[in-house]
């Protein structure tokens, strides 16, 4: 989530950078997002969710935030660095995927977003509702597939 939000708000700092328009000029040519019209100021109400962890929808929709990062890449002309910088930071967040998890302890279901690191990784995180610690095994299999298991800490 932290990395959804950090990509977005680069990307809009580099449109802002490079292009001298604003952010409801980027998300209204990249049409990811819809601009509002309130009197007659353009409104990102939506975008505008995405720029904090605490206002991000519960499961929020990331490839929008890597289309518009692909959209300045493609529509300005930044320098080495800048480009660099937004594609890594797509590669990163491309790499995570969020999924709906059974908690081994309570049984709520839970969403939760995993990055691939490694070939296979094992990680402990609390579940959102009893807090409890949930062991994370992540596998990526020869044909790309993520394959992802959960465990009590004490199986």
């Amino acid at each position: 989530r932290d990395l959804l939000v950090k990509l977005l708000r680069e990307t809009i700092s580099t449109w802002e950078h490079y292009t001298h328009k604003a952010k409801a000029d980027l998300a209204e040519e990249s049409r990811c997002w819809r601009v509002y019209l309130d009197g007659t100021t353009a409104k990102t109400r939506t975008l505008d969710r995405y720029l904090s962890e605490r206002t991000l929808p519960i499961k929020p929709r990331w490839q929008l935030v890597i289309r518009t990062a692909k959209h300045v890449l493609e529509n300005c002309e930044l320098k080495a660095e800048d480009s660099e910088k937004l594609t890594e930071m797509m590669t990163a967040l491309d790499k995570a995927f969020e999924t709906d998890i059974d908690c081994p302890y309570c049984g709520e279901q839970i969403s939760v977003v995993i990055e691939v690191l490694e070939e296979s990784q094992e990680y402990i995180e609390d579940c959102q509702v009893c807090c409890r610690p949930i062991v994370f095994s992540v596998m990526l299999t020869s044909d790309d597939q993520t394959l992802v298991s959960v465990r009590s800490e004490n199986d």
